[in-house]
């Protein structure tokens, strides 16, 4: 029980110490009385919590609750109409008699302070303050328990707003460009990560997206693959290998930053061949050959190469030549993928041996013609790359 009341004690304490009195009222403003009427509160004893305290008016018994706040002390607070065109501590629609009014400050039942004017009876300690013209407050000069004594007209009290606020815009500008963010065009955006694929048999660009907060002067490199390339474009050739590489992106003025990002280079499977109608002329049981070379510029003499990044081989097949159903069947017509003019061909179908991305070969062709219906005999021969 003794801790109980201890406790009662502790919280009416603050109570007891406060001394929070009303200040400041504007009872007749300049222009609307509905957004410029307020009333200041001031604390010259020990910081109090005002939560829940009222003003009261002859129109409301609670015209404004206050909010939780600590009122420290030889501090003011300001509560002013909803429409009060400058600061105020809190806001809230109060009604303020011109004429016979008064205003009070209550804690609960307990009036903490109050001021009446003009012939109020109520709201009034000893006597009534006087009525201040448009435009002036009634502003407390002492504190006697006598509104007469106490307040006077006076021009509004701008030391009774205990704050001000000024607005600042301050640009604050690093010598260091800060990369936001880098992005790279995603080829394949079904596929997990981000995927670019070569440009067989030629050089590929890839441009990146750079994005630089509050900066436009500097200057960009991007690193990859070990070279180093000036602006937002990088480059590689088909044959740069398939996998997962970095990209560096340096933004540069008197320093630089760094950003990375992870492509995964897709493996191209992509060949060509230099020669799509071969036309050629034999006698009946003879055997015609058909050495190709190594420039892709002689149509007549085919070449085949490697336009991918991956190491392939060729397989060459064909379902024979024919004319007027009559057949050289495809046994007879042999192949040899070389480097050099063959020794030796190969019955179709035939598998070449490895060759390496950006090389090419020689593609020769050989027929056996059997003894058969002379004529014009057409037919196809196909050629697939193989890992």
């Amino acid at each position: 029980m003794k801790g109980i009341i201890l406790l009662l004690i502790l919280l009416a304490l603050p109570l007891c110490l406060a001394t929070v009195t009303i200040s400041e009222v504007m009872v007749n403003p300049f222009g609307s009385e509905n957004d410029n009427e307020y009333v200041v509160l001031f604390n010259d004893g020990p910081a109090v919590n005002i939560s829940g305290w009222v003003i009261k008016t002859r129109s409301s018994d609670a015209d404004a609750t206050l909010p939780n706040v600590f009122l420290q002390t030889n501090a003011y607070f300001k509560i002013a109409d909803d429409g009060f065109n400058g600061s105020a501590n809190h806001y809230e629609d109060i009604s303020l008699a011109n004429d016979d009014g008064g205003v009070a400050l209550l804690n609960g039942n307990e009036i903490i302070d109050s001021v009446g004017w003009g012939d109020a009876l109520d709201f009034v300690e000893s006597s009534a303050a006087i009525i201040c013209d448009e435009g002036f407050s009634l502003l407390r000069q002492e504190d006697t328990n006598n509104n007469a004594n106490d307040f006077t007209c006076g021009l509004p009290d701008l030391i009774s707003e205990d704050s001000k606020s000024i607005n600042v815009e301050l640009e604050v500008v690093s010598l260091t460009p800060m990369i936001l963010s880098v992005s790279i065009d995603d080829e394949a955006p079904e596929i997990p990560g981000l995927q670019v694929f070569p440009l067989p048999g030629e050089v590929k660009e890839k441009h990146v997206t750079i994005e630089v907060g509050h900066y436009s002067d500097y200057l960009v490199f991007i690193h990859f693959d070990g070279n180093k390339f000036e602006g937002k474009n990088f480059t590689f050739p088909y044959t740069q290998p398939s996998g997962l590489y970095n990209v560096t992106v340096e933004v540069c003025d008197s320093d630089c930053s760094t950003q990375n990002l992870e492509i995964v280079i897709e493996e191209v499977i992509a060949f060509d061949i230099d020669t799509t109608l071969v036309s050629l002329g034999s006698n009946m049981g003879g055997v015609y050959q058909l050495v190709g070379d190594l420039s892709l510029d002689t149509h007549l003499k085919p070449t085949i190469v490697n336009l991918g990044n991956t190491n392939i081989r060729f397989e060459v097949s064909s379902e024979g030549l024919t004319f007027n159903g009559s057949l050289i069947p495809s046994e007879n017509i042999g192949c040899a993928i070389s480097s050099s003019a063959p020794n030796e061909y190969f019955s179709l179908p035939y598998i070449s041996s490895l060759i390496i991305t950006g090389e090419s070969r020689m593609m020769s062709l050989e027929f056996a013609v059997p003894s058969t219906t002379p004529g014009l005999y057409r037919g196809e021969i196909q050629v697939k790359a193989v890992k």
